[in-house]
């Protein structure tokens, strides 16, 4: 028999024990909590779909991805191990919340304890805690399970990774160090940090899983303040022709570039505006392959903010021109075709401007028709660039198409 008042106080045990109990549990996959309310009991179900559990909490459903480890124990946490506790090996599991990957976590032994892990999901394990199994003790046990747990979530991560999002994974990593971060996180988040250094875990643009820094990143102009300039990056990515090693666009949101520079110690190094877009135009196979890469890149370099365009020096040179040659889009270097007086040289190829959408952007960057002005600069700067005393002497034709002009 119950003590009187005891029956409301078991009753609000049985709403708040937490369904996520059964996901480290492997003997349970069901429990019916009793009490004596009308709505009947409350049943807590586990079942398993493929390599995910769908944890039936009553009221919903929810999916987790749980990776277990074993881990043998040095004598010097033996030494510091939990009373009456004479286990040499220690599970460690690691239950990832499917849907809420970005949301952090605490640290379980079993049930939920007060401290934080800030690691997505539960990190379960027998930890040493305090009377009232609250809070996690400090000590070599503890510390010694954290940099164990630290190497099953990295060499777990790569499941968590999907085709249509590559980089899903860096969502459960640990955020900053802030104020009031518990040595217990802020231990777990330098041993992942450590770990992953040298782990391939970057996805690619094909969304093959890199090491750091072996991956190229897009200028940092295009991501910066949390402002992401997606159409450019959106039309960067959609050229058939981009090359591979180069992060992946999922990877282009501001919690995950800044997940990507803790990991690295500080700001990774980031490309050039130039380089990144001269990246789209490299080793061009034909003149035909040529030409699909410059409208790539000179669609791309239209679509940045315009105060990135600078002296367009940094935009790269994008620009196939109609002798074969690659210039920077500088309205006063390189003109729309139609009149003859120019030489190839500082012409748009013609196929370029036959291109609706890269006439749009050429026109855009300040890209103009040839003129008679544009004639005259350019003879002008071929016979007076030199200066007065150049050692090249014009010929007649050269001086009579000045004149001309």
């Amino acid at each position: 028999p119950l003590l009187p008042g005891a029956n409301s106080t078991i009753e609000q045990q049985i709403g708040d024990f937490p369904p996520q109990f059964l996901l480290f549990v492997e003997h349970v996959t069901q429990l019916i909590l009793q009490g004596t309310k009308p709505e009947g009991p409350r049943i807590l179900a586990l079942s398993r779909e493929c390599d995910e559990f769908l944890l039936d909490e009553g009221t919903r459903t929810t999916r987790w991805k749980v990776i277990k480890g074993i881990h043998p124990l040095t004598p010097d946490a033996r030494s510091d191990r939990r009373s009456l506790d004479d286990n040499n090996e220690v599970p460690i599991a690691w239950a990832a919340p499917i849907e809420r990957l970005n949301e952090p976590g605490k640290f379980w032994a079993f049930f939920p304890t007060l401290t934080t892990s800030l690691l997505s999901g539960i990190l379960n394990a027998p930890w040493k805690t305090n009377e009232d199994r609250q809070n996690l003790l400090r000590g070599v046990y503890n510390d010694e399970l954290i940099d164990a747990a630290a190497k099953i979530v990295v060499d777990a991560l790569p499941a968590l990774s999907t085709s249509e999002d590559p980089a899903r994974h860096l969502d459960t990593l640990p955020r900053r160090l802030e104020q009031g971060d518990s040595d217990h996180s802020s231990r777990l988040r330098d041993q992942l940090n450590s770990e992953l250094r040298d782990r391939e875990f970057v996805p690619d643009q094909e969304g093959t899983l890199r090491k750091l820094n072996d991956v190229s990143y897009p200028p940092r102009e295009l991501t910066r303040d949390g402002q992401i300039a997606w159409e450019s990056l959106d039309r960067w990515a959609a050229h058939e022709g981009r090359p591979s090693g180069w992060v992946h666009h999922s990877t282009l949101n501001r919690n995950r570039l800044a997940t990507l520079d803790r990991v690295y110690g500080g700001q990774l190094p980031r490309a050039r505006i130039s380089d990144w877009l001269e990246a789209l135009i490299k080793s061009p196979g034909s003149i035909e392959d040529g030409v699909q890469k410059s409208m790539a890149a000179i669609q791309t370099a239209s679509l940045m903010p315009e105060a990135l365009w600078g002296n367009f020096s940094q935009l790269g040179r994008v620009v196939l021109t109609a002798d074969g040659s690659w210039v920077t889009p500088d309205p006063d270097a390189v003109f729309l075709g139609g009149d003859d007086a120019l030489s190839p040289a500082k012409l748009v190829h013609p196929e370029l401007q036959e291109d609706a959408e890269t006439l749009v952007a050429l026109e855009k960057l300040g890209i103009k028709p040839a003129s008679a002005e544009s004639a005259f600069r350019e003879s002008a700067g071929s016979l007076l660039g030199g200066g007065l005393y150049e050692s090249r002497s014009p010929g007649d034709s050269e001086w009579c198409k000045f004149w001309e002009l």
